[in-house]
């Protein structure tokens, strides 16, 4: 798997009550991906957070989402890749460092 992936995981709430299968992009380096975790971000159709920027269709190498989607860069999970269902896509590389820019921006002190 490798970064700029977009994949379909269990996304858990904030209280890890449960979780909802949504689409997510991979952010952890491929030097990274090579162990049995992935480290993503939640990508969904809505947004409310400063954290969260929109996507479309221009933005993909291949695939695409059918729905209006937003990454949400402040929704981050470590999670082990037998838990992907499959690679739906992959994002432009600038898409995949703005995410990691804004990962940066709240987690500076």
């Amino acid at each position: 798997m490798k970064q700029g992936a977009i994949v379909i995981i269990p996304v858990p709430f904030s209280d890890f009550s449960r979780s909802k299968r949504r689409p997510a992009l991979v952010v952890s380096n491929n030097s990274f991906n090579e162990s049995e975790d992935i480290i993503a971000v939640a990508i969904s159709g809505g947004s409310s957070s400063k954290y969260a920027f929109r996507i479309d269709k221009n933005d993909f190498v291949f695939g695409n989402l059918e729905k209006e989607s937003f990454i949400h860069a402040h929704k981050v999970v470590r999670i082990h890749k037998s838990l992907v269902s499959k690679v739906i896509g992959s994002l432009q590389p600038n898409i995949v460092a703005k995410t990691t820019d804004t990962i940066g921006q709240y987690l500076s002190v």
